[in-house]
Formats: C-alpha cells, structure tokens, sequence
C-alpha cells in the first residue's frame, strides 16, 4: 500500500460500522473492482460497476459535461439494475428502496446546477468543527478556548511567510526546493537527498548501465567506457514527481516508505518500429534505486533501476505477473505515476488462487468506461502517448 493512498484499508468485514466515506470512496474507487471480480456474478458486477464509476465522476474536483452525461446513465442504469434485482417490485422488499438509492437520480441534475459536488460538500467544514471542538476543554469558557486556535493558526499562518522562521506549511519557493535536490530541466520531478555515491559492482547492473549511455549517447554498447563514469555517480534515495513522493526499494531515510511498498510505478515505454515511427504503451515496475550521472558536456542524467513486471490486462484491470527479463536503467522523466498494490484472492480455472492487482488512479476513470462500454471503439490507457490500442485483452504484456 502506497503512501499516497492512505492508509491501510480496514477489515470491511469486522469494521464496517467505522468506515468514514473516505474510506468508503477508497474501497470503492480502487478496491472493490478487482476484489468482486470473479467472485460475484457477471450481471451484479456490471451492475456494481456502474455505480462506481458514477461515484467516482461525482467526486471529481473538475467536471466537464460529458463527465455530467456519463454519471447520469451510470446512475440510470444502475438503479434498473438494482430495482430489478434487488426491489423486483415485490412489497416485502420495498425496505430496500431507501431515499439515499432516490438520491442517485438527482445527482447529476445537481452537478448541472451547481458544478463539482467538491464546492457544496461539507467535509472541510466538519473538519475544521472537530478542529475547534477538540480544543473546547471548559463549557464556560468554550469562546476563549475557541478563540485561542484561531489565534494560533493565524500566527502560524504570518510566521509561515517570514523568511526563516523555521515554519513552512508547504510554502516552499522553487529556488529553496533546489538546495535540497536535483531538480529535472522539463519536468515536475526532483531526486530527494540523502545523496551518497554508489559503488556499482554487479555485472547486471553494469550491463543495463551501458545500454542506457550507449541510447542516450548515440553509440555503441561497445563503445561506452564506464571507468571514469563511475567516479561521478551519485545514489538518490527518492524523488518526488508532480508533488507525490515515490521511494525505492533500497530507501534509508523513510522505513514507513518502504515497508508500504511506496515504489511500483508506471512507465512510459517507447518502442521504435522501422526507424520512422514511435509508440507507446504502457509498463508496471518497482524502483529498486536512482541514479545521478554526471557527463561530460551535458546535463547530469536522472535515471531509476527498475525491475519491469509482465502484466495480465482483462477488461481493463492489470494484473500483476512474474518478473519481465533482467533489471533495465530508465530515464527518470518517463515515470508517470505512482501505483497501488492491491491483493485478494480470485477463481481461476475453479481454484481460488491470491492475485496482485496494480491500482493507478489516473487510469480509473478510463477503466470504468472500459468495463462500462462507454467509449467507441479501442481508448488509449497511456493519458500522454498518442497511440490508441491500449494491448490484447487478456494478454501478457512485457518488455520486447
């Protein structure tokens, strides 16, 4: 479970009852997919579908009017689905048609009034209440308790805009995020220290260092001469990409980091057919380290050692396979997002086997339209490449 997902998922069997809707929107967003598939019938995971996808458009801070049109047939759908299966128009079971399953057909009607559900929610609001409450320590002075957290939060929030003050609250300028990293020319991404150099010794290693140069240098694997390269690289411990920290599996500073797995990761892959034309597509690994190399003449490299993993992609959900090939080298930049790791145990062939699924919320939405059939045709899961065929279904995907 990455950093960046929260944490640890509660027992949903035994802890249900404690479930606050962030915990719910995570089990429904990234959990309960890969967790019904196989293990609930076909018709009522479609069914379960639809409503996660119409939930997860209402959640979304920015909404467009498709995103408006696709929630409402979600919704639409779901509730004939569920009248039919669940209600069936039988009295003794009208207690299942709550006014919470009404509320669903209004939902996007009040998206076109308003926008995004974000600007009406109260859970800032509940937030800040628990805030002050927690500081009411006396029912006669509760004001002056009150009074006194506004006080400190508006201290901290002018002592956070002093230069120095020890205090920042997230407001770092670039330049001073620059003393404390290595920051990439074209992308929001940055190495975070510690910094140390690295004793490369194994062949692997060695071998998959060559073939990076030797791409990036235009020359032959033969060619490239790593004595005195050797001398001047420098091992990262993380690095942080669009505001999200992503760790390694080699990680000092950070043992929470580490042992949550804060690592897998989804790269873009270039494969380059007849020398003329590029695609794209998409490839899953863990980082097992980064790397600084600094070359003569040019720029330092930021590079990470990954170990890339086949994948099983059925109905747009990726499954998580056995190691692709040796470790490879890889440009930092092609690092799109950080993954979750999810595992349940599925039915493959009448055995119930445990399965590793890849979790990536900026594929999910492009998932439920998938399994949805809200699309036309093939769509690209790759959000930056321009190629359209997101892979054969239900095939192993790997390294060439």
């Amino acid at each position: 479970m990455t950093l960046v997902y929260g944490r640890y998922p509660k027992n949903i069997d035994l802890h249900a009852g404690k479930y606050k809707a962030e915990d719910w929107a995570n089990f429904l967003h990234h959990y309960s997919l890969p967790l019904f598939k196989n293990n609930i019938s076909d018709d009522t995971f479609m069914m379960w579908n639809e409503f996660a996808m119409g939930a997860l458009l209402a959640t979304k801070m920015e909404i467009t009017l498709s995103d408006i049109d696709d929630a409402e047939m979600a919704f639409a759908t779901f509730l004939n689905c569920y009248y039919e299966k669940v209600y069936r128009r039988k009295r003794d079971r009208l207690s299942a048609c709550t006014y919470t399953i009404h509320a669903l057909s209004h939902v996007a009607q009040c998206m076109r009034w308003w926008g995004p559900l974000s600007i009406i929610w109260q859970f800032a609001s509940e937030r800040y209440c628990g805030l002050v409450k927690s500081r009411c320590k006396s029912r006669v002075y509760s004001a002056a308790n009150i009074l006194e957290i506004l006080k400190v939060r508006a201290a901290l929030q002018v002592i956070s805009r002093t230069i120095n003050s020890g205090i920042t609250l997230q407001n770092r300028s670039q330049s001073e995020d620059g003393q404390h990293g290595l920051t990439h020319p074209t992308r929001d991404l940055r190495f975070l220290r510690p910094r140390r150099v690295y004793d490369m010794k194994d062949e692997i290693e060695f071998q998959a260092l060559r073939s990076l140069l030797a791409k990036h240098l235009h020359v032959r694997v033969e060619e490239v001469e790593l004595d005195d390269i050797l001398q001047s690289i420098y091992l990262w411990d993380r690095m942080t990409l669009e505001g999200i920290t992503i760790g390694s599996r080699s990680s000092r500073s950070n043992k929470l980091a580490v042992s949550r797995e804060n690592y897998f990761v989804r790269i873009r892959h270039e494969n380059q057919q007849r020398n003329t034309q590029y695609t794209y597509r998409d490839t899953y690994a863990e980082i097992l380290h980064y790397l600084e190399i600094n070359l003569t003449g040019h720029p330092p490299l930021m590079v990470a050692y990954v170990q890339q993993y086949n994948t099983l992609s059925s109905h747009s959900l990726v499954e998580q396979r056995d190691p692709a090939g040796e470790p490879l080298y890889i440009h930092a930049a092609t690092i799109r997002s950080l993954l979750g790791r999810f595992q349940c145990h599925g039915r493959i062939r009448n055995r119930l086997i445990r399965r590793t699924w890849f979790i990536d919320r900026d594929r999910m939405y492009k998932t439920m339209r998938a399994l949805s059939g809200y699309h036309t045709g093939r769509i690209e899961v790759t959000d930056d490449s321009d190629n359209d065929d997101d892979g054969e279904e239900d095939g192993i995907e790997g390294d060439d």
